[in-house]
């Protein structure tokens, strides 16, 4: 293999190693868990499913059985509500529906499951698809995952450093504390959830 193949090679190895660790137990094991419909809640196996899809479709579903025996059926938005999976004990990743919210020029969804990373004034989701790529080596499939921050009524997309300096202080605006760290680049992107949780936290302290 010549010595340009062979660095390309584990470049887009470590592109998908660094990206896989972003995807939890998603797209992997049964995990034991429930899904909630109309108020009714059903235990049982399940497995989280991402893949990109054409269209403005959910790209999550669901795989759920009862115990192990039990037939194995694939459930969507429309038949879930919310699910919860038991990723390890004392641990659980929750997921939730969110209405009309857009990722990309090409991602539009009317529809479809995200991770509930936090809540209060403001709720952190994570959305979960997939992207292709191409090489002479063949196409490759690695995971991807996009912020969306909720307040109110209104759903922001968080997708880089960017992104964050230019719209996260917007949704601070009330804590000038928090607004000038992110502006002297003290919080990035990275810290997102950290933002977002001392938000939360000094809105809820100062109603009490």
């Amino acid at each position: 293999m010549q010595k340009s193949n062979y660095i390309y090679l584990l470049i887009t190895l470590f592109f998908l190693f660094t990206n896989c660790k972003n995807a939890s137990a998603q797209n992997g094991e049964w995990v034991k868990g429930h899904y909630t419909w109309s108020g009714e809640r059903v235990e049982g196996f399940l497995k989280h499913r991402f893949q990109a899809q054409f269209g403005s479709g959910p790209d999550n579903s669901l795989r759920f059985m009862v115990d192990r025996d039990a037939k194995r059926i694939t459930l969507t938005t429309k038949e879930v509500k919310s699910f919860v999976l038991q990723i390890e004990r004392g641990k659980v990743d929750s997921f939730i529906v969110i209405k009309n919210f857009t990722i990309n020029v090409f991602a539009t969804y009317r529809e479809d499951f995200v991770k509930v990373v936090a809540t209060g004034p403001l709720n952190l989701y994570m959305h979960y698809s997939t992207v292709s790529t191409g090489s002479k080596y063949g196409a490759t499939t690695s995971p991807v995952s996009n912020w969306l921050v909720q307040k109110g009524e209104s759903l922001t997309l968080i997708k880089n450093q960017s992104n964050f300096k230019e719209v996260m202080p917007q949704l601070v605006s009330d804590d000038t504390e928090l607004v000038e760290k992110i502006t002297n680049k003290e919080f990035k992107y990275r810290d997102i959830e950290e933002v977002i949780r001392l938000y939360n936290q000094k809105r809820f302290t100062s109603l009490n």
